[in-house]
């Protein structure tokens, strides 16, 4: 058993009333279709555009996503955290501390959760390589070193959009009237979901990216903020994309450091998912989220409130 006391930014968003969780889970996907709506909007113009001027292959546009139009899928996510935020601050009558926006200390706390994210990546390969199902190779083209910087600026807006809505609109909203245990795992199931129509996608990707939220969820209660939370999403995406060569979520990879060759099972390697869907990330993740609870210290950011004991 573990105890779970409100943070400094559960607490803001609990100054405005809440809804029932499952009015709170309809609202979020009240938002979160229109964020996809807007999303929509410049990457269909601009898959349009690169069909009608020739810059796309029509019989591969589908299949094989360009990595052109995969970058302005990536920068088009802004929106999704313009919406959100705006939601929060106009309808909600919320503040930016209760997204987990807080000033102290907030580029030490994104450092750190990208490392974070990448270690926990590459202890997921290493547990591939462990088990022979993954064979690492220097990509024999070179580099095209400004699409790969274009991919991690991407990445980064990419991954603080999800955690803008996930962990920073709609996981205070559901604490407001209901226990943070509840709040965690509503966040985390519904972010799972998200990715339930994406290429390759398996019951165990989909139990892997649940348990990647419930790791995020937790990280934003001990530290007390979103800034590490969005980095680690961020740089994990990034990583296995842009570093190892992987399909992140089914979703391609673009320019990539080092060529993934995977030689397993697919119950290692998830398949057209990729890593995300296998094994290996299951006990990354499993090992990352034990070591949370139970051997890092809380960050004390916090102001007051009574415990509430959940099993987590």
């Amino acid at each position: 058993m573990l105890s779970l006391r409100k943070t400094a930014m559960l607490q803001e968003a609990g100054t405005k009333p809440g809804l029932h969780w499952a009015l709170e889970c309809v609202m979020f996907v009240a938002v979160w279709l229109a964020c996809q709506i807007a999303v929509s909007v410049p990457v269909a113009a601009a898959g349009v555009f690169g069909l009608l001027t020739g810059q796309t292959d029509p019989e591969q546009f589908i299949s094989n996503t360009p990595d052109w139009l995969m970058l302005v899928s990536l920068y088009s996510t802004i929106l999704i955290t313009v919406i959100t935020v705006m939601f929060c601050l106009l309808l909600q009558k919320r503040r930016l501390p209760s997204l987990g926006f807080r000033g102290r200390h907030a580029l030490r706390e994104y450092l750190l959760g990208g490392l974070i994210g990448a270690a926990l990546f590459a202890a997921a390969v290493g547990i591939c390589a462990c088990f022979g199902a993954i064979r690492l190779e220097v990509s024999p083209s070179a580099l095209p070193m400004g699409a790969w910087l274009l991919f991690f600026f991407g990445f980064l807006i990419q991954g603080m959009s999800e955690e803008v809505l996930c962990r920073g609109y709609f996981m205070p909203s559901v604490a407001r009237r209901n226990p943070v245990w509840l709040a965690v795992l509503l966040n985390s199931l519904l972010f799972s979901l998200l990715h339930i129509f994406n290429s390759g996608v398996t019951a165990l990707a989909l139990l892997n990216i649940f348990l990647f939220g419930v790791l995020l969820s937790v990280y934003v209660l001990r530290r007390g903020d979103l800034w590490g939370a969005c980095a680690m999403h961020s740089i994990w995406n990034f990583v296995q994309g842009n570093v190892f060569g992987v399909s992140v979520s089914g979703t391609g990879t673009g320019p990539s450091l080092l060529h993934a060759t995977f030689t397993g099972s697919e119950l290692w390697t998830g398949g057209a998912f990729g890593l995300e869907g296998g094994l290996a990330v299951t006990l990354a993740l499993a090992a990352g989220l034990a070591v949370l609870l139970f051997l890092v210290p809380d960050s004390g950011k916090r102001t007051g409130g009574t415990p509430e004991r959940a099993a987590v």
